[in-house]
């Protein structure tokens, strides 16, 4: 009678089997590896995890702090409106909103309210029909005839009154129609102003203001890159 043992599946007799212990062993190594690699990609996939999320929260304090430094110095400008009267930097005072001081000029009077220098503004006013395709009092849309560019400002400062004038032949009171201001800011970007006055009301209607699209520099995509023609191709192969 043979005296024998069997453990996981290995027949062990009284001689000692050096396969089965070899093969037994490799099987556990193989369980251990197997083992302490999944908790490595574990710790790895949570070391992964853990980084995207730092990096989102940086992305977003990153965009955070930018639109800070925008809104910091960011300008608004918009018509004047309201009160008595407003007051240049010069001391002068000027009647609060529209107004034709002689006779064939019209001065609308703007401000910046917002933190930042307003700069390269550009005004333009069109008449604004009503439903019934006329204009207010004895002014009508001819007398502005059509969209009327106002002058041009380099840079109008934090908290900064100016006001744009237009020669209108014939005007004698300020008529209804819709003003549009467009600036820029200090970091580059484009800003847009909307408004209509309504003069039977004595104010600003449907204000509004928006970030203006950059235009596309037309210069820049005049400049294309040099490339040599096929024939120019060959005889520089042949010259060689």
């Amino acid at each position: 009678m043979i005296a024998g043992a069997s453990v996981i599946g290995l027949n062990f007799n009284d001689e000692l089997d050096l396969t089965a212990i070899g093969t037994l062993s490799l099987a556990l190594v193989a369980l251990l590896y197997v083992l302490f690699a999944r908790r490595s990609l574990q710790q790895t996939q949570a070391q992964i995890g853990l980084g995207q999320a730092q990096l989102a929260q940086t992305q977003e304090e990153i965009a955070l702090s930018r639109r800070e430094a925008e809104e910091a110095h960011r300008p608004v400008v918009i018509p004047v409106t309201g009160g008595q009267h407003i007051t240049l930097t010069t001391g002068r005072k000027l009647p609060a909103g529209p107004y034709v001081p002689e006779s064939g000029l019209l001065v609308v009077p703007i401000m910046n309210i917002g933190l930042g220098p307003a700069l390269y503004l550009e005004s333009t006013i069109e008449p604004l029909e009503h439903r019934n395709g006329t204009a207010n009092g004895s002014d009508s849309p001819a007398l502005l005839g059509g969209p009327q560019p106002l002058r041009v400002v380099t840079g109008v400062g934090a908290s900064g009154v100016i006001r744009m004038e237009v020669a209108i032949p014939g005007i004698e009171q300020a008529p209804d129609f819709k003003l549009t201001l467009t600036y820029g800011d200090v970091a580059g970007k484009k800003w847009r102003t909307f408004a209509r006055w309504i003069a039977e009301r004595g104010r600003y209607e449907a204000l509004a203001i928006g970030c203006r699209p950059p235009r596309k520099d037309p210069m820049v995509e005049a400049v294309q890159p040099f490339r040599p023609s096929a024939a120019r191709s060959v005889l520089t192969h042949h010259g060689r």
